[in-house]
C-alpha cells in the first residue's frame, strides 16, 4: 500500500510539472524604467561620410556575373542587367570595364569589382 501511494504522490508531482511546462505564459518585456534592448547605446546621426560609406559598401557587394571582352564595346553583367562604359548602377557610373572586372566611381570614389568564379562551373556533385 505505501508503494502504490508513494507512486501516486509521485505520479501526480510528475503529472503537475509536465502540465505547468506545457502552458508557459509568453513572455512579455516592460519597458517600465529599463532601455530599449535593441536601440544603440550611443545615438549616431548619419553624416555624408557615414551615406558614402554606406553607398560604397553597396557597391562592394555587387556581384560581376561576366564580362563580354570586346576592346571597343566591353559589356558586363552585374545582377540581372547588361552594362556598359557609360552606364549607371545604383549611382555610380561605370567608368571602365577590364578582362576581369569593373570599375566604378561614385562621387569621387573608385570601386573596383572583379568577375565572380565558380569553382563549379557544371554543378557537378563535390
Amino acid at each position: 500500500m505505501i508503494c502504490f501511494r508513494v507512486f501516486l504522490a509521485l505520479f501526480l508531482v510528475l503529472s503537475v510539472g509536465y502540465s505547468a511546462i506545457g502552458e508557459k505564459e509568453p513572455f512579455v518585456y516592460s519597458e517600465k524604467n529599463r532601455r530599449d534592448p535593441f536601440s544603440a547605446f550611443t545615438k549616431v546621426s548619419l553624416s555624408d561620410d557615414s551615406e558614402l560609406s554606406g553607398k560604397l559598401i553597396e557597391l562592394r557587394s555587387l556581384e560581376v556575373e561576366g564580362i563580354v571582352w570586346d576592346e571597343k564595346n566591353p559589356l558586363a553583367m552585374i545582377g540581372d542587367d547588361i552594362i556598359s562604359v557609360g552606364s549607371v548602377v545604383l549611382g555610380a557610373k561605370v567608368v571602365e570595364i577590364k578582362k576581369t572586372e569593373v570599375i566604378l566611381k561614385y562621387k569621387g570614389e573608385t570601386v573596383t569589382i572583379e568577375v565572380k568564379v565558380d569553382d563549379n562551373p557544371f554543378g557537378f556533385p563535390e
